[in-house]
């Protein structure tokens, strides 16, 4: 999808012959790895996978790292910023502001450069499950000259992001008003429905990740469900909160399902359909219906949502908003920009 190659692209006017068109994301690593100048970038989206990655990266750098972006609550809200990322960056030492009309996407580093359309999130930078289709350039040295000036500008007219800024932002993307399309007729509900009720509902309840065995393509149609969790101790699920199924043995998450009841001691049931040996291990049960759920195929990674199969070691785990909504936009063919 990315072409590697030299062009003449026109600017003010006139041909730029040393411009190269170039993979975002190998581009991106390429420009922050041991930069001999300070790194500037500006993304109005961010995802965590992406700003795990750079947290890394800028906590062992020598020079100092910027991030200019919109504190959207509407682009938290569905799932396009993600304020835990933004946290990872800041508690690398990365100094992030914000700028309500960011719309740009310019990545500096020292005399080196790149623009273009991708944001920073693996669909932006052509990687992950489903890419986007972006363009970037590498930027001559001119030009990087040309985008400091601008960047600069722009920073100084933002301001500062911290934990105080981005729990406000957390808290107004609760309040953002969802638009849910008509209702189709009884049995013909469509995905974008489903998909806006739940981002509706996501902003009042408890959102999870939980791990599920198994590897057959499973039906999460119908009211009489269940989860199960281990004897560790009893799950804190509540009913409303919705959970986002992770396919341990597909490995991708394909299902969003409602818990419906409190968790119980059922070894029983369990065994009804599974082996007594995972009964005995996973004796706590959640009764849950199914909301929305995809074959395999079409299903989301995790680290495209910013966590690992191992960080379900315990069986499930905590979501935010902005992971959720990535996920549930992802189901109804909206890749995560």
């Amino acid at each position: 999808m990315w072409a590697t190659t030299r062009s003449r692209l026109p600017r003010y006017g006139r041909d730029v012959t040393d411009t190269v068109l170039t993979a975002a994301h190998d581009s991106l690593l390429e420009l922050t790895a041991d930069s001999p100048g300070d790194v500037r970038l500006a993304s109005p989206f961010v995802s965590l996978p992406v700003a795990t990655t750079l947290a890394a990266r800028a906590a062992s750098s020598p020079v100092s790292w910027s991030l200019l972006t919109n504190l959207d609550p509407v682009a938290i809200a569905n799932g396009y910023l993600s304020p835990n990322g933004l946290r990872r960056l800041l508690d690398a030492g990365v100094a992030v502001r914000s700028h309500p009309s960011l719309h740009a996407k310019v990545y500096l580093a020292g005399s080196r450069g790149m623009t273009g359309s991708g944001n920073l999130t693996h669909a932006g930078l052509g990687v992950g499950s489903k890419p986007n289709l972006e363009l970037s350039v590498m930027l001559a040295q001119d030009q990087v000259k040309a985008a400091e000036v601008a960047f600069d500008g722009w920073w100084n007219a933002s301001v500062v992001v911290n934990e105080a800024t981005l729990g406000d932002a957390e808290a107004h993307a609760r309040k953002v008003p969802t638009v849910v399309p008509p209702s189709p007729p009884p049995g013909r509900a469509n995905v974008a429905q489903v998909a806006a009720e739940l981002l509706a509902e996501a902003r009042h309840v408890n959102l999870w990740a939980k791990a599920v065995y198994g590897d057959a393509e499973a039906n999460w149609e119908g009211d009489d469900l269940w989860i199960a969790s281990s004897k560790r101790g009893r799950p804190t699920f509540a009913p409303g909160d919705l959970v986002l199924i992770y396919a341990k043995d597909l490995h991708v998450c394909d299902a969003i399902v409602e818990i419906t009841a409190e968790a119980i001691w059922a070894p029983d049931i369990i065994a009804e359909d599974r082996p007594q040996e995972d009964a005995d291990r996973w004796p706590w049960l959640n009764w849950v219906r199914g909301r929305l759920w995809v074959a395999s195929i079409d299903g989301i990674a995790p680290a495209d949502l910013g966590f690992t199969p191992q960080g379900l070691q315990g069986g499930h785990r905590r979501l935010d908003l902005a992971e959720f909504a990535a996920a549930v936009r992802h189901f109804a063919g909206d890749s995560v920009q």
